[in-house]
């Protein structure tokens, strides 16, 4: 069994050993987690079986752990175990997402990298259909080893958008459409100042580029529209996306003309 203690970012699940089963917990840093530079990975002073785990420390732990002995007793009947305790590495992408595929830079070099658990027997089929058949069955774009833009794989971008990500796996729980925060304004268009004067809804970037998703100037538009512009109930499904100014833009645009910029596609 597994239980889960989502307000403490933490876990708890049976080893189930043949015998007898030994409690394992295990914390997911959420407030400033520590980065490890790719070449450090496999340092032999830090490192203990495996390059992933590192030696723990207690105390770094120590908030985390006495709320979890407050919500599960029964591990201070357990003890600690320090040959069993360490520092485990989670793989964190600039997106949060998986990596798999054949290397854009390498041919012939397939890479199916950070993959959790219970994702692990999906993504080895993925990688080996795009091996074996040359396609998937499912769309890969968000799994795709390729859809990093250049500037995307800087590394100041990838450890700052990793460091953003890390502190979201277990909580708070995040919106799908959540806006990242780092790395922004890395490409903006010619028109951007105007845009923001207009009030440009620019939520979330697409490869690097701030695109606005609808403007504020036009919120007037829906008065013309309101009886065609459908109403969304519920505020998380309107959330980041100002889905009736885009909807009334739409079809403002369909009854004369616009002008749209696809500057971000060049």
């Amino acid at each position: 069994p597994l239980l889960r203690d989502q307000g403490n970012s933490a876990y708890v699940r049976d080893t189930g050993r043949l015998h007898g089963g030994m409690l394992e917990w295990g914390f997911y840093e959420d407030k400033e987690p520590r980065l490890v530079d790719p070449e450090d990975i496999g340092n032999p002073e830090k490192t203990m079986a495996s390059d992933s785990m590192r030696y723990l420390d207690l105390e770094e732990i120590a908030e985390p752990l006495e709320k979890a002995l407050e919500t599960t007793p029964i591990l201070n009947e357990l003890g600690w175990d320090e040959r069993s305790s360490f520092n485990g590495l989670l793989s964190v992408t600039a997106d949060a997402g998986s990596l798999i595929g054949e290397s854009p830079e390498v041919r012939g070099f397939w890479l199916c990298e950070a993959v959790w658990v219970k994702d692990g027997p999906g993504c080895a089929r993925l990688c080996a259909e795009q091996m074996v058949n040359g396609k998937t069955q499912v769309d890969m774009h968000s799994f795709d080893i390729a859809r990093f833009y250049p500037a995307q794989k800087e590394k100041a971008f990838v450890k700052t958008r990793a460091f953003e990500n890390a502190q979201t796996i277990y909580t708070p729980p995040v919106h799908p459409r959540e806006p990242y925060i780092s790395q922004r304004e890395l490409f903006v268009s010619p028109f951007y100042s105007r845009e923001k004067e207009l009030g440009g809804y620019f939520d979330n970037e697409i490869g690097g580029w701030e695109r606005a998703l609808a403007y504020e100037s036009n919120q007037q538009k829906l008065d013309n529209y309101f009886q065609e512009v459908p109403v969304r109930e519920n505020e998380w499904d309107r959330r980041h996306v100002p889905y009736e100014i885009a909807n009334a833009e739409h079809l403002a645009m369909s009854e004369s003309a616009g002008m749209i910029n696809l500057s971000h596609f060049a």
